[in-house]
């Protein structure tokens, strides 16, 4: 659409399937169609149903419409989790840690948009956004190495021929709801860990941050 600016966060975003809408933003800003993401897809609501998510700070501000989501939808992710559950849970836990490293340096490369980003969608200052993206980057680069640290323990046995020991394994599905008050950190904080261990997520994001959630 001709005069949006768009900074890389909102090219990735666009790529990644997300129309314009129209929109008489101030200083021309971009507003998009949103979707769920379901088994890699782009998915609407079951029923069609939408919400907007507005800049707090300037109401005019319309960041774009996204799925108001049903209870079909929300089983259309929990299927497609448990379908995914038996390949990752069976990757080796050193090649998630590097898939979840990967992901913070991602992070990283995109910090300031996302920043920006987050501060437009949940009004909160770039500062406490820039710590708060921060807090997602670390948590990925410390659970990168924890797959190699996916210790169990081994126990002495009161009988000669008998060896005792404990191991991990994944348990499943995770659901993840967070709150809109930390938006970026607290999904991490949640998921990074339970997909290190070899699970498989849903993630119910925050109603005031959509669009921040599908860009991370």
């Amino acid at each position: 659409m001709e005069g949006i600016e768009l900074d890389c966060i909102m090219v990735h975003v666009l790529e990644a399937g997300l129309t314009f809408l129209e929109a008489n933003n101030p200083k021309n800003r971009p507003s998009v169609k949103g979707f769920n993401i379901i088994n890699g897809q782009l998915a609407d609501s079951s029923d069609g149903a939408t919400f907007e998510s507005r800049n707090p700070a300037l109401l005019n501000d319309v960041l774009g419409a996204f799925p108001l989501s049903t209870k079909v939808d929300v089983d259309a992710a929990l299927d497609a989790a448990h379908a995914a559950f038996p390949a990752w849970s069976a990757t080796p836990a050193p090649t998630r840690g590097q898939i979840i490293g990967n992901m913070g340096r991602l992070l990283m490369e995109h910090k300031d948009d996302l920043v920006r980003l987050q501060a437009r969608e949940i009004g909160k200052t770039l500062k406490e956004c820039g710590g708060e993206i921060q807090e997602a980057i670390d948590t990925c680069l410390f659970f990168q190495s924890e797959g190699r640290r996916l210790y169990g323990q081994t126990v002495n046995s009161e009988l000669p021929d008998k060896e005792l020991f404990t191991y991990r394994r994944p348990l499943g599905v995770c659901g993840i709801i967070n709150a809109c008050n930390f938006p970026s950190a607290v999904p991490f904080w949640k998921m990074i860990p339970a997909i290190m261990c070899g699970n498989t997520c849903v993630w119910k994001s925050p109603q005031d941050s959509p669009l921040l959630s599908f860009a991370l």
